[in-house]
């Protein structure tokens, strides 16, 4: 996989051969992502995922214009497998070498590449079509505002699409939160933390605020989009621009921060920068990111993404009363639904709790009946 650079100075992304020739159709499929206006991260990430495939047609023999059906399934068994090998069959049971929802992913991105092929005209074979099976709408675990109008209609799925399980990031205690923070070796790292927390950001929205996004005044943190910045940070989709209310304590946080690292020698206006070594002052970046947390996960034993700090505070706010359509709001997506499967669920002390409200209302009701 390697990077290009348009005549416009947008990254965008290839894939080659060994021999250093470029991969014709994965080449024109990447420019009709990008013409259809795929964020540059989609693109990068569907051509990983096409790697990984022109990976396995190469270890497996194949070419890529006669696949069937049995290759496919023998490519997701071979994504599953930690050897990376197609002539490697484990005896015993082993761990498998990504999760299903990664393999499902992978897979999902070398489907629409035929699909692609198929209706560019480039490509002739029945292969999308043998992949697909039409199933009951009420099978889909989304279910739109009109899904009851077409209820009864069949839509189509991928046949080997593995089953995923149900399974939500763990939310983190108050005390785990704090441990976090106080693990942090300084200001900026603070601050970044407690931004994931209590504003929660996604981690690219983030890494392309600007100091002027902070309103100091209003206690409000204002999430643009900005296009492709350099740092590679990017808005998720149309849905994520939008202002968060924050505490004064962030604010503070925030100023704070800015006295100490944003001194005159930083000609960036990117509010996360690089505070040490010879590339100090500028942007921060997901590797970096990626290092912090490898650190505090090291120092306190959390498993702790930047993604868990976000689920932690909106399933906390979610638990102390907002709505849900607020939370919609407040965390930039773009379905109702999404909120709704991911925050409005009850966890087990919610259940006890609720349960044992019920159980007080009942035997009242019941002393109350019994004394009448």
């Amino acid at each position: 996989m390697q990077e290009a650079v348009t005549r416009d100075g947008l990254t965008r992304y290839l894939l080659v051969t060994d021999e250093g020739d470029i991969v014709e159709p994965v080449a024109r499929y990447l420019k009709y992502l990008d013409a259809t206006g795929k964020a540059r991260n989609t693109i990068r990430a569907y051509c990983h995922h096409l790697k990984l495939y022109f990976e396995f047609l190469s270890q497996a023999h194949l070419d890529w214009r006669r696949v069937g059906l049995d290759d496919l399934a023998s490519f997701v068994r071979w994504l599953r497998s930690p050897f990376g090998s197609t002539k490697v069959i484990p005896a015993t049971p082993v761990r498998e070498a990504r999760a299903v929802r990664t393999v499902n992913m992978v897979l999902s991105a070398v489907v629409d590449f035929y699909e692609y092929l198929a209706r560019s005209g480039n490509y002739c074979t029945q292969l999308p079509e043998q992949l697909k099976r039409a199933v009951s709408t009420s099978r889909r675990r989304f279910k739109g505002f009109l899904y009851h109008v077409a209820r009864n209609k069949p839509t189509q799925r991928n046949i080997l699409r593995l089953r995923e399980p149900n399974s939500l990031p763990r939310a983190l205690s108050t005390e785990e939160v704090q441990k976090l923070l106080q693990a942090c070796s300084n200001s900026r790292d603070r601050l970044l933390v407690a931004l994931l927390y209590h504003a929660q950001l996604r981690i690219g929205e983030a890494l392309a605020l600007r100091l002027d996004d902070f309103d100091v005044a209003a206690g409000k943190v204002h999430v643009l989009d900005r296009g492709e910045l350099p740092n590679r940070a990017e808005i998720k989709t149309f849905s994520c621009p939008r202002t968060v209310d924050v505490a004064r304590e962030l604010i503070n946080l925030f100023l704070d921060y800015v006295a100490e690292y944003h001194t005159h020698d930083v000609s960036t206006g990117f509010a996360f920068i690089k505070i040490a070594g010879p590339r100090r002052g500028l942007p921060m970046t997901y590797t970096d990111v990626n290092a912090l947390f490898k650190r505090l996960r090291r120092k306190t034993g959390i498993r702790v993404t930047p993604h868990v700090l976000r689920h932690t505070g909106l399933t906390e706010l979610f638990r102390a009363g907002m709505r849900p359509e607020v939370i919609q709001r407040r965390a930039g997506h773009a379905h109702a639904q999404t909120t709704i499967q991911v925050y409005v669920h009850p966890s087990e002390d919610d259940i006890r709790r609720d349960w044992e409200r019920a159980e007080a209302r009942r035997k009242q009701e019941s002393e109350r009946r019994w004394h009448q």
